[in-house]
């Protein structure tokens, strides 16, 4: 295919964060996709985009919070995973 998807880890949390880049160029696009645990990537045969799984972004986390938290300390359970296409 032309595109490869990859995630990315910050600070050894079970969050990824995943980039799509063009195998021809190296170029990384600026799709970005936070909040994925637990997920694989799998593309379509035609490669026009890929599933993934991802969760809601945690309580703790959203508008409001406390900026400085790091993603993979908050205490929240993870509920609600969703099957996405991109």
């Amino acid at each position: 295919g032309s595109l490869f998807a990859y995630g990315i880890s910050d600070g050894g949390s079970d969050w990824v964060t995943i980039k799509v880049k063009e195998v021809a160029s190296g170029k990384v696009l600026d799709d970005t996709i936070p909040w994925v645990k637990f997920s694989g990537i799998s593309f379509l045969h035609d490669n026009s985009g890929f599933f993934y799984a991802r969760f809601p972004v945690p309580k703790t986390m959203q508008d409001g919070a406390d900026a400085t938290k790091a993603a993979g300390t908050e205490t929240d359970s993870n509920e609600n995973q969703l099957l996405c296409f991109h």
